[in-house]
C-alpha cells in the first residue's frame, strides 16, 4: 500500500524503502534510481543523487543483478568526482620460459573523475621471482583521464599455466581507500619447449 501511494505521489525514495523492506530488491533498486534521477532533474544535487545510487547498488547486489552494478558504480564515480583505477598487463617482451627473465609492462589507468592518491599495486605469484625494489609498484598521485605504464621483470621457476595475482588500492582526496583484485594465469613454456609465439595471459 505504501509503495502504491508513493508511486502516485512521485516519492520514489519511499517506494524504494517499501520494496526493500519486503525483500523486493530489484524493484527497490529501480525506485531508488528514480529518486536519484528526480533529485538531479529538480534540484541538480549530485551528492544527494549519489547517496541514492549507493542504495541502488546495494539492492542490486542483494538481488544478484550483477550486470547493472558497473553502470551504477560509474554513475556514483561521476557524481562524486571519484578516482577509479584499473591495472592490466599489456605486453611481455618475449614468450615466458621457465628460468628466463622476461619484462612485463603494466598499464595503469585512472578512468575516474578525481585524483587517485597513494596508489599501491601488489603482484603475487608463488611460481615467479619478481623484481626486488619495484614490488609493490607505488605511485603518489595519478590524475583523472591519465594512463601510464610501468615495467618490471620476473622469472618463472615452473611451467604451465601459472597463477599471477594483482591487487591494488588507492585513495581519493578525502583519504577514503578503495581496492580491487585481478586473479589469473600466465602460460609459461618449459625449458625444452621450442615453440615461438606471443605470451598468453588468461584472466
Amino acid at each position: 500500500r505504501l509503495a502504491k501511494l508513493s508511486e502516485e505521489m512521485g516519492l520514489h525514495h519511499i517506494k524504494g524503502m517499501a520494496h526493500q523492506a519486503l525483500g523486493k530488491y530489484r524493484l527497490a533498486a529501480q525506485a531508488y534510481e528514480g529518486a536519484a534521477d528526480q533529485v538531479l532533474d529538480k534540484e541538480g544535487d549530485e551528492a544527494k543523487a549519489a547517496q541514492y545510487l549507493y542504495k541502488v547498488k546495494q539492492c542490486y547486489e542483494e538481488y544478484g543483478q550483477i550486470d547493472e552494478i558497473p553502470r551504477i558504480k560509474r554513475r556514483i564515480i561521476y557524481y562524486q568526482r571519484l578516482p577509479s583505477v584499473n591495472v592490466k598487463i599489456i605486453q611481455f617482451d618475449k614468450p615466458l620460459r621457465e628460468g628466463d627473465k622476461s619484462f612485463l609492462t603494466l598499464e595503469i589507468a585512472n578512468d575516474g573523475f578525481g585524483i587517485a592518491n597513494d596508489l599501491v599495486i601488489h603482484i603475487r605469484g608463488e611460481d615467479f621471482d619478481l623484481q626486488q625494489g619495484k614490488i609493490p609498484v607505488r605511485i603518489k598521485r595519478l590524475a583523472p583521464n591519465l594512463t601510464i605504464e610501468r615495467q618490471i621483470f620476473l622469472i618463472p621457476h615452473a611451467h604451465g599455466n601459472l597463477p599471477l595475482d594483482f591487487e591494488w588500492e588507492w585513495k581519493d582526496l578525502d583519504l577514503n581507500t578503495y581496492s580491487t583484485m585481478l586473479t589469473g594465469q600466465i602460460a609459461v613454456q618449459s625449458l625444452d619447449d621450442s615453440r615461438h609465439g606471443q605470451p598468453q595471459v588468461v584472466y
